[in-house]
């Protein structure tokens, strides 16, 4: 409280803030300071895209998407608030959109690893395109070598399309990282 008196009209501050309240699942809390901040400018795209996380965590999907769009009217370049509308129409299951808007934040972010890694799940998994999805996946290497679910992932990829040998050799370089590391 004594912070917020001190700085009470910085945008930046209640965005922060906003964000502190999301990760500790305050999510009234959050829209509050971040409806503050939305009041101070309404030409600050974040404030709309910190709304829209929130009302995503509370499950509230069609505010998200209003306010995600809303983000992207005041910064239609803005890869962040792309990567989270891809992540919405993942939830619920509208995959070709969801590849959509992670394409799109890699037009405006070219090493947006993240967003490398859930479209080479989207291929594997929904879009059923295998050799698009290795695509994505050797384009991240790099980046996720320590991490155990790409692993995880590169098997399936190998398991799915029935190279068994290679598949098992990829699950296995995945215990190294973390030996609880269970393939499908």
């Amino acid at each position: 409280k004594r912070i917020s008196t001190i700085e009470p009209y910085n945008v930046n501050f209640l965005n922060n803030i906003g964000i502190v309240f999301i990760n500790k699942k305050q999510y009234m809390n959050s829209l509050k300071k971040l409806y503050t901040s939305a009041q101070i400018t309404f030409s600050f795209p974040q404030t709309f895209n910190n709304i829209a996380v929130a009302y995503d965590k509370m499950k509230k999907r069609h505010i998200s998407k209003k306010y995600l769009q809303l983000s992207l009217i005041l910064d239609p370049m803005n890869p962040e608030t792309h990567y989270n509308l891809g992540e919405l129409y993942k939830r619920i299951k509208d995959y070709k959109l969801a590849a959509n808007q992670f394409n799109i934040a890699l037009i405006y972010k070219e090493d947006y690893w993240k967003a490398y890694f859930i479209l080479g799940q989207l291929y594997l998994y929904f879009l059923n395109k295998s050799d698009t999805a290795l695509l994505y996946f050797n384009k991240v290497k790099e980046h996720f070598k320590s991490d155990p679910e790409y692993y995880y992932h590169l098997g399936n990829y190998y398991f799915y399309n029935k190279n068994y040998s290679e598949a098992e050799k990829i699950y296995l370089n995945g215990l190294e990282f973390d030996e609880h590391f269970t393939a499908i």
